[in-house]
């Protein structure tokens, strides 16, 4: 599992199955299969605001990390 952070808060992810590209000036983060974007994250006034796909489970380990899982 690889990590990224986003202001205070951290996503865990495969890179053997998922792609990530970070904005951290945006406060914004995409994770990517070969085939589509699976979620967007941005924080926004302070919270967090998902714009997922169906393909991917966005699991809470605990208050400020996350685990983000791809069906591809």
């Amino acid at each position: 599992m690889k990590i990224v952070t986003l202001g205070n808060f951290q996503f865990e992810y495969d890179p053997q199955n998922i792609y990530c590209f970070a904005d951290n000036h945006n406060q914004r983060i995409a994770f990517i299969t070969p085939r589509e974007i699976n979620v967007v994250i941005d924080i926004v006034d302070g919270n967090l605001t998902f714009h997922p796909d169906r393909a991917v489970d966005i699991i809470e380990l605990d208050t400020h990390k996350y685990r983000v899982v791809s069906y591809y």
